[in-house]
């Protein structure tokens, strides 16, 4: 990674080799980074392909963060740039760092939309301090990676193109300019471990190593690479396009390809995979465990637990009961409680289309619940579910569709008899997605 200034033109290249096309959102707190990025976009929008917008988040933490706001709107517009503020207001004192960060991330998330981007002012330092914070917390080469310069967020991308540009090149452009950051003061508070990082061991590194910064943003590089070589083995070893990973393929494989296809597998979920000891003992029991028994490896932020010879990942939270039925008038896409129920058109197959009329209803688990599947006699529901190799924990969500009461499908699991469409009559084919 070559060290670069801040110049319009470099930033508006890098966004364009990044992929920006469409709609591009600056995440602007009012600080020296983001606004040294706002103005650098600003300046070169005139050859940009996409629509140059800021996006400010009031997190309602600080005493002057109203004002930070105001202050964003000001430069913005004399810029002449559209601002959307959104409010978020985390909550408690544990950690709260933390959850600001997540608040944000995820107000963010909810603002995009496809072909978006959302652009923040990242650089060599902050990629530098991320991998010195993850090598501390003992982190595999996943975490040394650190910060990834784009991925997916919402329904766009988030973008960093100024990860091989040094702190100073912005700051040094805020004061060509005579720009005017707000400063937030908690970010010299020396109890939180990046800044200390920043402030006292950054510094001294430099002074005896005046390139450290760049070396370590050149270690992240290297890490990301052979993350993504691992993903690409991964994707040799059977990486599954789902929640449910088949046993036998780890089975099949040495430890350390079994732990890196689970390792890439959660992170193709969007789950943080657990550290290394938990994962190579979590494995070790998920994969040895008697026929009868029901393993599951727990970690905060996620969760795998075993039926039969597939694996299941969660993220650990339990969706709420389904104890309310709802009407089902035959929608393509109907949201329930624990998963989405889908429903497509069909001739001669699936349930009887004209039963949507009729008043069918869709809901869980009922005591004492008998169903007769077509050509079938009457069997207990947990028997059916059972046999279509639905998990235990699922089963009480699994929807049922009922007319006046009874019973008349269970999505990917039967149609019961006189439902069924007939030859050449118009159906529904039902198919349920659990919630990942």
């Amino acid at each position: 990674m070559a060290r670069r200034t801040l110049t319009p033109d470099g930033v508006l290249q890098a966004l364009r080799e990044l992929g920006a096309d469409s709609v591009v959102h600056v995440g602007f707190s009012g600080g020296a980074d983001s606004l040294a990025l706002l103005h650098a976009l600003s300046e070169s929008r005139g050859a940009a392909p996409w629509e140059l917008r800021a996006v400010h988040v009031n997190h309602h933490l600080q005493d002057a963060a109203d004002a930070w706001e105001e202050h964003c709107q000001r430069v913005c517009d004399a810029l002449d740039l559209p601002l959307t503020v959104l409010h978020v207001y985390p909550a408690g004192d544990a950690n709260l760092e933390a959850r600001a960060r997540a608040a944000r991330y995820q107000a963010w998330a909810e603002l995009l939309k496809p072909g978006e981007a959302l652009v923040t002012a990242h650089h060599q330092d902050d990629q530098a301090e991320t991998l010195l914070l993850r090598a501390l917390r003992g982190s595999g080469v996943d975490g040394l990676a650190a910060i990834p310069a784009s991925r997916s967020l919402g329904a766009g991308r988030l973008l960093r193109p100024l990860l091989d540009v040094p702190r100073a090149s912005l700051r040094h452009y805020v004061a060509e300019h005579g720009l005017h950051p707000v400063e937030d003061p908690s970010n010299a508070c020396l109890a939180r471990d990046r800044n200390f990082l920043r402030h006292e061991i950054l510094p001294r590194l430099q002074q005896r190593w005046p390139d450290a910064v760049g070396v370590l943003a050149r270690l992240a590089d290297a890490a990301a690479e052979s993350r993504r070589l691992g993903r690409d083995l991964a994707g040799v070893d059977g990486l599954p396009d789902g929640p449910v990973l088949d046993c036998t393929r780890l089975w099949a494989l040495p430890g350390r390809r079994r732990r890196n296809l689970v390792r890439a597998w959660l992170q193709s979920l969007s789950l943080p995979p657990p550290g290394r000891q938990r994962l190579v003992q979590g494995l070790h029991d998920l994969l040895h465990a008697e026929p009868d028994r029901r393993p599951e490896l727990r970690w905060p932020g996620g969760r795998i637990r075993r039926y039969r010879e597939s694996l299941y990942a969660d993220d650990g939270i339990d969706p709420p009961p389904f104890t309310a039925p709802r009407p089902w008038r035959g929608e393509e896409r109907l949201l329930l409680p624990s998963g989405v129920l889908h429903t497509r058109c069909s001739s001669g197959a699936g349930l009887r289309a004209g039963v949507i009329s009729s008043g069918v209803m869709v809901g869980g688990y009922r005591p004492g619940e008998y169903c007769q599947p077509v050509g079938r006699p009457h069997r207990p529901v947990k028997k059916l579910l059972q046999e279509a190799g639905i998990p235990p924990w699922s089963r009480e969500q699994w929807p049922r569709l009922r007319l006046h009461g009874e019973i008349i499908a269970i999505p990917g699991v039967c149609i019961c008899e006189n439902h069924a469409a007939d030859s050449g009559e118009p159906g529904l084919e039902l198919r349920y997605e659990p919630r990942d």
